[in-house]
């Protein structure tokens, strides 16, 4: 069908430090919209709402346009997505030429347009619509269909192909198109090895697609599964095809993989509980097993784009960091357990038409590709460790120096083994200096003059949650959740994000300035792309073709004795290789140098972000000296010492003038009459950059300012707060009041399970009323469905003589105060169990708490953690025997033991372990001491001793 495409109202995507203009494409037949076949409609459906907690990707098995796979759902298949990714422009039939975007009805802004190619996003339902493509979860998923070579590459038609070779050993020029896995990383979703690789336009649209309705639909910006095999994991099972005992191979010497139709183990059942439980973005072979569907993405990209996370620039104990980090880029350095040899690398590229066919392309580092675990709870596990890091005579203190100079900053060491320096957060080059004079880098007191600035678009304002619990009295403040629409600093107008600044100084040396190397970081090669583009040259080509030296030179080289600072605007994900760290002298012995980065973060002085630090301080005299008496106080508390002062001054917010702009104004005033300063002043001024960087990037005036007057966060506290936000952002969890809700639970700020509500569509508008504990399963939110019951979770009727009345006196109660993190752990024992649990005491209310009885330990220590809503005492369903004991309480360990494992690492990532705050592992242990060291003795229990068993599960600290 030939059909026209229309541009929708746009929104504004803030994404990489600025916004973008975004608009869904919508298709029309003529003057009428193409609407979805009813058949697209889950169980007639059409026209309902539903809450979102998923978002599943699939792909195209093919080569078609988004019209094309449109028109195939639509009109043939009867399974639709919410949205479709289409080709980009090259090698896609049917889609405009670029040119014709010039059309009013094709406006450039309809697409992430980078310059040189585009991808539209098709919206083909609404967001909130029952499609049916996937599984029997999609009213709560948002499904969205990548047109692209799924797996079956040899079909690939584009430019990028050898023509010339025969059409099932095609191979692609462009150096990032295709790429192999080795067999060994064969199944569950991996069924071939190898696949075209998605494109550098389709992942920044997914991007800003991903980021655009996470936000708006509140959907956990995360990923399924701990690791690569739970991502790639088919909802059932697979196991190798074994013949007379020898494993079968196919003709390429690859695994021959079966679905394994045996009743499912006790991990298959808890993994699929995982999945039905889970809120976030998963793939379509997460939940049918006969589908590679979406193919190989690189998880790790997306990830990284749609998170707002800050993570640390170093790994400060040099050991490697796994983040995907290419193209064109293998981090050049040694880990301890590699014997020396160069680390695994995080990309794959396409070598050239020389090498043989079978060797042309690197293996793809898969565990690289596809981790999505959070960078914020492997690093911020330890922040005390990152203070006291930085909080040394040689760290750099913040926010005075040992000198009571300002030092705006904090200084990193890095470990030989991993000198690699990576973006904080997402955001934006907007300026660098990739060049160092030798004898400034050489001189006592100073070192490399590199380095590189970013911007970022923060969203740190916060507003009363509408889907959180109401508040009580003032002691019991409303809810939060990040404000996505306020005004705000960045330019004023509403919705807009504050921008801030994260600087990289001391950086080392690339490897080739001069030509897209190996060795340099992506964001260089990318700009060197750029270059050539903007001048006609093929950056494209075996080898590229980029500017001469000479020309380069004129915007990277060195001017007025020191390097020229220039304008990359290239966009950078949180964790992406910036380069590595250079050198700087070390403050007790200058001539002494320590390979570091300086890393600092700012925001303009009319911008304060006031969630970075409980304290603020301003020092407007514009010299290197502080004059805050806040500062010198806590200073002379500590007996004069700016380094034991420094721990009393991490919560500090400072206005004062940067270091970086000593060469104008009082700052160097003062530097010129001082006998030291002064007779360094050559090194000095080749450190600043604030005033070229205003030259290269003249927007700079008004994001970061006019003079080097920022306000300057300590950076560990900086993060640690932002990401505190995101933690909550992704624990939130909120039901729309459409057509099927079924969230029947309230939960609190820290992840408690309180009032008990029911919707009630009798009425005209429906609402949300309290409800009494019944038997109904327990649903926080759409497909979030616990085998448990209200009445399993809220205080037990008094059995004490006389019988004391609940608190509050209501009967039925109609709330639970219950965590969900060990609601969790009790569904995970269950599914493992795969036969029936019982609660047999789970929430004292505090009319009950002296009814010590009520707790299996008998005892009022035990009793009030039932209080506290952080244990649970349960038992095999009726009379429990020796067998179901052991198989209860083995189940139990298990669990207990993997929860542990990763508690802290994922405390702040939905449905999996949600710990409330201050809470840090789970414990267990029978009813009876005794019985307790039988159980795990594999001692066996007395047929009286299994009848009284019950397992105590409690939340520790």
């Amino acid at each position: 069908m030939a059909w026209t495409k229309k541009i929708a109202p746009g929104r504004i995507v803030w994404a990489f430090g600025k916004p973008y203009q975004f608009h869904p494409v919508k298709l029309y037949d003529g003057a009428a919209m193409v609407q979805l076949n009813d058949a697209n409609y889950a169980g007639g459906t059409k026209g309902k709402k539903y809450q979102k907690t998923k978002i599943m990707l699939h792909a195209t098995g093919g080569n078609s346009p988004g019209s094309g796979t449109a028109d195939y759902m639509i009109n043939i298949s009867h399974y639709a997505a919410h949205l479709i990714v289409e080709r980009t422009s090259k090698g896609t039939v049917g889609t405009p030429a670029r040119a014709a975007r010039t059309d009013p009805k094709l406006r450039a802004d309809a697409v992430l347009d980078d310059g040189i190619e585009f991808v539209d996003v098709v919206q083909a339902g609404e967001l909130y619509d029952w499609l049916a493509h996937g599984s029997n979860w999609n009213r709560s998923m948002i499904g969205i269909e990548h047109t692209n070579v799924e797996n079956t590459w040899e079909n690939a038609k584009d430019e990028t192909l050898d023509a010339a070779a025969a059409a099932k050993n095609r191979r692609p020029r462009d150096l990032n198109r295709f790429y192999r896995l080795k067999a060994t990383d064969g199944p569950p979703a991996f069924t071939r090895t190898e696949y075209q690789a998605y494109e550098d336009a389709q992942y920044n649209s997914m991007i800003l697609m991903l980021r655009s309705i996470c936000i708006e639909q509140r959907i956990p910006r995360q990923f399924f599964g701990d690791n690569w095999k739970d991502k790639a994991r088919r909802r059932v099972p697979w196991k190798r095809v074994v013949k007379d005992g020898v494993p079968q191979v196919d003709a390429n010497g690859n695994p021959v993989w079966e679905v394994d139709f045996t009743p499912g183990s006790a991990n298959d059942r808890e993994e699929y509980g995982k999945l039905e439980r889970f809120r976030g973005i998963i793939r379509h072979s997460n939940v049918h097993q006969d589908k590679s569907c979406p193919g190989i993405i690189a998880y790790t990209r997306l990830y990284r784009g749609v998170t707002d996370e800050w993570w640390m620039p170093v790994e400060i104990d040099g050991a490697e960091r796994k983040y995907y980090s290419g193209p064109f880029w293998t981090p050049i350095f040694t880990a301890p357990d590699n014997g020396g040899k160069a680390s695994k690398p995080s990309l794959w590229r396409w070598l050239g038409n020389a090498a043989p066919v079978g060797t042309t392309l690197n293996l793809a580092d898969i565990e690289a590709l596809t981790e999505t675990q959070s960078y914020f709870n492997l690093s911020f596990s330890g922040v005390e460790e990152y203070y006291k890091r930085c909080e040394t005579r040689a760290g750099g203190l913040f926010p005075v120096g040992l000198n009571l100079v300002w030092h705006g900053g904090i200084h990193l060491e890095v470990k030989e083994g991993n000198p690699i320096v990576y973006a904080a957060a997402s955001g934006t080059i907007v300026a660098a200096r990739i060049t160092s004079m030798k004898d400034t880098d050489e001189e006592p007191g100073f070192g490399s003059q590199r380095f590189v600035l970013i911007r970022h678009a923060v969203y740190w304002k916060t507003e009363n949650d509408p889907d959180g619990p109401p508040s009580t009295g003032p002691d019991d403040p409303p809810a939060k959740r990040i404000n996505y629409t306020a005004a705000d600093a960045a330019d004023g107008n509403p919705g807009n994000p504050t921008y801030v600044f994260s600087l990289y100084m001391h950086l080392g040396p690339l490897a080739d300035p001069y030509s897209q190397a190996d060795g340099n970081p992506r964001w260089y090669n990318l700009w060197l792309r750029k270059q050539a583009l903007a001048k006609g040259l093929a950056p494209d080509a075996d080898p590229p073709v980029v500017p001469s030296k000479e020309d380069l030179d004129k915007i990277i080289g060195v001017n007025d004795q020191r390097g020229r600072v220039f304008n990359p605007e290239i966009e950078v994900s949180i964790g992406d290789v910036l380069g590595n760290a250079g050198v700087f002298a070390d403050f007790d012995n200058p001539k002494l140098k320590r390979q570091l980065v300086h890393f600092e973060i700012t925001s303009h002085k009319d911008f304060e972000v006031t969630l970075a630090g409980k304290r603020s301080a301003k020092d407007l005299d514009e010299n290197q000296i502080s004059d805050v008496a806040l500062i010198n106080k806590e200073i002379t508390a500590a007996g004069g010492s700016p380094l034991a002062a420094a721990p009393k001054l991490r919560d500090l917010r400072v206005l004062h003038m940067s270091t970086w702009g000593w060469n104008k104004g009082m700052a160097f005033e003062a530097i010129l009459m001082d006998p030291l300063w002064g007779s360094q002043l050559l090194h000095v001024q080749r450190m600043m950059w604030f005033e070229d960087a205003l030259a290269a990037n003249p927007v700079l005036k008004k994001q970061l300012g006019d003079k080097p007057l920022f306000w300057h966060y300590h950076p560990i506290t900086f993060m640690a707060a932002i990401n505190r936000l995101i933690v909550a952002e992704n624990r939130e969890i909120i039901e729309a009041p459409w057509q099927g809700a079924v969230a029947n639970v309230e939960l609190d700020d820290d992840y408690f399970l309180t009032d008990y509500f029911d919707y009630d569509s009798s009425v005209t508008p429906p609402v949300w009323r309290q409800a009494a504990a019944d038997n109904k399963k327990i649903e926080p939110y759409q497909e979030g469905k616990y085998q448990f019951t209200r009445a399993d979770l809220a205080c037990r009727v008094s059995t004490a003589a006389p019988v004391a009345p609940h608190s509050p006196d209501v009967s039925p109660p109609k709330q639970t105060h219950f965590s969900l993190a060990l609601l969790e752990i009790i569904e995970r024992v269950r599914d493992r169990l795969g036969a029936g649990v019982e609660i047999k005491c789970a929430y004292i209310c505090p009319g009950h708490t002296l009814e010590t009885s009520r707790c299996c330990r008998d005892d009022i220590f035990h009793a009030l953690a039932h209080l506290q809503g952080i244990a649970v005492d349960i038992k095999p369903a009726g009379n429990g025997t020796p067998t179901t004991v052991k198989a209860l309480w083995a189940e139990v360990k298990t669990v207990c033991a993997d929860f542990n494992k990763t508690a802290a690492e994922h405390a702040g990532r939905a449905c999996c372990a949600n710990l409330p705050n201050n809470f840090t592992t789970v414990d267990f242990k029978a009813h009876d001491d005794a019985v307790t060291a039988k159980l795990n003795a594999g001692t066996a229990l007395t047929a009286a001793e299994a009848r009284a068993f019950a397992a105590h599960i409690a939340l520790m600290p």
